[in-house]
């Protein structure tokens, strides 16, 4: 049977250095997407199928197709299909709360006519679908489409997937995650700068005030009165706590 021989093949090709190049080929930011769609390739190549997508969930019930591969006799997803809202099925609801995954056939009957025109779109005959969990996003799908050649799923070749699913969906985490720490170490330095920055401009006006301070303090010294004096000795304490802070180097 045609399932087997998938089955087969991709267990044969399910090798340490294949699991090594999907690991090492995303391990870093530098140029993530187009390793994620070399990744894609590998996979849908081993596989067997004519698209996989990458589709994420948002809590307003819209997707947006993050990453994409698809044969090269077929043409890439029109970008007015890569923003949509989610097709509502009660049906695929149950299924995916029975099996952890959904299989969507055109033929079947009882599909609702959004998600039937999408795969007529798509020139899709049926489709695959496994979360993704641990991605970073509250909610995503590994999206596995077969077009011009079709062959059965069993449950070895689905858990095979989505073994291969997760190590990519770990992936993307880690390319979140590192993006977010670069985006906080880069607005940390840009505030450790307007620090130093704004402690250059409090030394600028320390010296600028000094020198009229030291005037104010001599001729009001000579001929001031008791309490004009004590007003001096409290100003001249603000002024020796400007200085203090003035000296101090800001602490980030």
């Amino acid at each position: 049977m045609i399932n087997e021989k998938v089955s087969s093949y991709i267990n044969a090709h399910l090798t340490p250095d294949l699991l090594l190049h999907l690991n090492l080929s995303l391990a870093s930011c530098r140029e993530f997407n187009r390793n994620m769609s070399s990744a894609l390739r590998l996979l849908g190549e081993i596989s067997q199928h004519d698209r996989i997508h990458i589709l994420e969930v948002h809590p307003n019930m819209t997707y947006t197709i993050t990453h994409e591969w698809c044969c090269t006799d077929l043409t890439p997803m029109a970008e007015k299909f890569r923003h949509n809202r989610i097709f509502h099925d009660p049906m695929l609801a149950q299924q995916l709360c029975e099996r952890n995954y959904l299989t969507i056939y055109a033929t079947d009957s009882g599909l609702s006519q959004g998600i039937y025109e999408l795969l007529q779109e798509f020139h899709c005959h049926q489709m695959l679908m496994l979360p993704l969990f641990g991605s970073g996003t509250q909610f995503a799908f590994m999206v596995f489409l077969q077009c011009k050649r079709t062959h059965p799923w069993e449950e070895e070749e689905i858990r095979v997937l989505n073994y291969l699913s997760a190590i990519l969906a770990v992936q993307i985490d880690n390319y979140r995650l590192l993006n977010r720490l670069v985006k906080q170490v880069k607005r940390a330095k840009r505030e450790k700068k307007s620090d130093k920055l704004f402690h250059t401009h409090i030394q600028q006006l320390h010296q600028t005030f000094i020198p009229v301070w030291e005037q104010i303090k001599a001729s009001v010294s000579a001929s001031g009165s008791e309490q004009t004096l004590s007003s001096i000795e409290e100003l001249n304490r603000h002024f020796t706590r400007f200085e203090e802070i003035c000296r101090t180097i800001p602490e980030k």
